[in-house]
């Protein structure tokens, strides 16, 4: 811990050592599948046992543990419909559970359990309230109370409801 890590659109991965005054970059390398799996950084975040996440647009999420410097690669995957959008991912924040929330830009929400290594999802359902407002999602964030909150499209802001495993949603409205 004490690193900074930043991430670039087609640069890859840097992380500053500011004890050392070293950067170390990682970069896609397409024979060697210990690598970044693509340079277009999108997202950074940290969980509890210091492993860093890196979502990327168009190479999925992908895990790394900085003391073995070892990949694991999480990617949409032909008949897993859990897994669309996995290759298009606008933002991630890891919540207290250690669940990865994954925002993508067409498939709304896929969350992803490290431990157990399963998926599930949240999506838009027009004819139900309690959805995501939208499917196309800029911004996911989790502020000071644990709380999620995404950014859409055209469909504002929404607040993840953990009691009730729903969402509330804040629209514009010209009279308001």
């Amino acid at each position: 811990r004490g690193f900074i890590w930043a991430g670039s659109h087609n640069q890859g991965l840097v992380c500053l050592d500011p004890e050392k005054g070293t950067l170390t970059w990682y970069r896609h390398l397409p024979n060697d599948a210990n690598s970044l799996s693509h340079d277009a950084v999108s997202a950074i975040a940290e969980d509890n046992s210091a492993n860093i996440w890196i979502a990327t647009s168009g190479g999925g999420l992908n895990m790394l543990e900085p003391r073995t410097r070892k990949w694991m690669h999480i990617k949409e995957q032909t008949g897993r419909p859990e897994t669309a959008g996995l290759n298009q991912i606008s933002g991630i924040v890891v919540d207290e559970e250690g669940i990865i929330w994954i925002a993508t830009t067409e498939y709304g929400i896929v969350c992803y359990n490290p431990l157990s290594k399963q998926f599930s999802t949240f999506r838009n359902d027009p004819g139900d309230m309690s959805s995501l407002s939208g499917d196309y999602l800029l911004r996911i964030y989790k502020d000071s109370q644990g709380d999620i909150w995404l950014g859409s499209w055209g469909g504002g802001l929404n607040r993840y409801d953990r009691e009730n495993n729903c969402f509330e949603r804040f629209m514009y409205h010209p009279n308001n």
